[in-house]
């Protein structure tokens, strides 16, 4: 039976598809779910004056015994989804009174307007269940067959795509082991492949660079040392101090938007001590961590590079070089993450105001009327975040087939 190999960085922290936890997680359990953003392009949807939203499930997609799947399976998936992630349940979801599945539809029932509910739906983690229990039953593209060593093996779901393929995904660590396998021949495409920014132009040549737009970005992201509200000054120096055109020099084209104005923020006259900046060997992000040092250093604050675990985010004192999935050109979205976080609900007046504006907002049908008052409440809440947007990243596949899209990045696609 023809075989893919492909390789990934990292297996996944859980073997529940429903929970949302590491990038690898979405991009592996990816294989064998259907998420519900699949229908919502496809098949359409209907919204009621904001306050309901109907979603189309038609019996296009099949479990792995070719039993279709329904509107109530998803029904019980995103049960067993916002009990698994509270952050879900009592934040974004925190206005639906009621979720049920009417003919072949998923019902959400508001108890205020909510026009902008359908972005929550686009979390890569939305999967069906047949059971109100997880199980390992594919509704996806292929089917987990087994786990040797470092090795997934799956098989192709017949139902829902042709061939006869199985595919074997390798957990391979370092960028170079990476990149090296897929040269050799050993790999026929790679998850999300790291590898040094002076080596973007030559493989481009080589015509064996895939790249999409998977809501990817990079950020420094401040540690709990810096989560108190006194410590506020402080970080608007660090942020004042790094811009747009700190990494001019690197990006060669691999860098789509940089997140960052050349004008950040006012400096605050205060006086630093010496920080840490945290980097994972996962990446290539070296070049990055010392353009930032030099950039700290040009405003009198002392930088010491230390590599750390990325799994392990209290073990930093300062701050973390990450590259998340948050969509931060979804500026709603980034906003209510913000709402959540340590640092901005320490200051309590603008977390409650914060709350207040997301609620109005999400209220008004027009987005031409919404987006410059998101543009306002971003910039205002900008000292309080708990990180530091710096550009916008795609992601970059290696692979033998440039026609043949990526089953790793299937449901990740923004």
């Amino acid at each position: 039976m023809p075989k893919m190999n492909c390789a990934i960085d990292s297996f996944p922290l859980t073997d529940d598809p429903l929970v949302v936890s590491d990038y690898s997680g979405s991009q592996v359990h990816g294989l064998t779910g259907t998420c519900l953003s699949y229908f919502i392009p496809a098949y359409g949807f209907t919204a009621v004056d904001g306050l309901s939203v109907h979603i189309e499930i038609p019996p296009v997609r099949f479990w792995e015994n070719g039993e279709p799947i329904n509107n109530q399976h998803y029904l019980n998936g995103i049960r067993y989804f916002l009990s698994k992630n509270p952050f879900h349940r009592k934040f974004l979801f925190r206005n639906v009174s009621q979720i049920s599945a009417h003919s072949n539809q998923i019902h959400f029932e508001f108890n205020k307007p909510n026009y902008l509910f359908l972005t929550h739906l686009t979390v890569p983690n939305l999967f069906p269940l047949r059971t109100m229990s997880y199980n390992r039953f594919s509704s996806g593209d292929y089917i987990y067959e087994s786990q040797s060593q470092d090795v997934l093996s799956f098989k192709v779901n017949s139902f829902n795509q042709s061939g006869t393929k199985t595919l074997q995904v390798r957990h391979v660590e370092t960028p170079e082991s990476n990149l090296n396998l897929f040269l050799d021949g050993h790999l026929d495409f790679t998850a999300d492949t790291a590898f040094d920014f002076s080596l973007y132009s030559s493989l481009k040549k080589q015509n064996v660079l895939q790249e999409m737009d998977t809501g990817l970005s990079v950020y420094l992201e401040f540690g709990q040392s810096l989560y108190s509200a006194d410590q506020l000054s402080f970080r608007n120096k660090i942020k004042s101090s790094i811009t747009g055109e700190t990494f001019e020099s690197i990006l060669n084209g691999v860098c789509s938007l940089s997140l960052l104005e050349s004008d950040s923020l006012a400096e605050s006259p205060v006086s630093m001590p010496s920080i840490e900046l945290a980097y994972d060997s996962f990446y290539p992000n070296r070049e990055v961590c010392e353009l930032i040092q030099s950039s700290l250093k040009e405003k009198d604050i002392p930088c010491k590079l230390v590599q750390q675990d990325y799994y392990q985010p209290g073990a930093y004192s300062g701050l973390r070089f990450s590259i998340k999935r948050t969509g931060p050109r979804n500026i709603y979205q980034t906003l209510c993450h913000h709402a959540v976080n340590p640092i901005v609900m320490a200051d309590r007046d603008q977390h409650r105001s914060l709350i207040q504006n997301l609620n109005k907002i999400e209220m008004i049908p027009s987005e031409q009327e919404r987006t410059p008052i998101l543009a306002k409440l971003q910039k205002r809440i900008a000292s309080l975040c708990p990180d530091i947007p710096l550009f916008r990243l795609p992601s970059i596949a290696l692979t033998k087939n440039l026609d043949q899209p990526n089953p790793l990045l299937k449901w990740l696609y923004v």
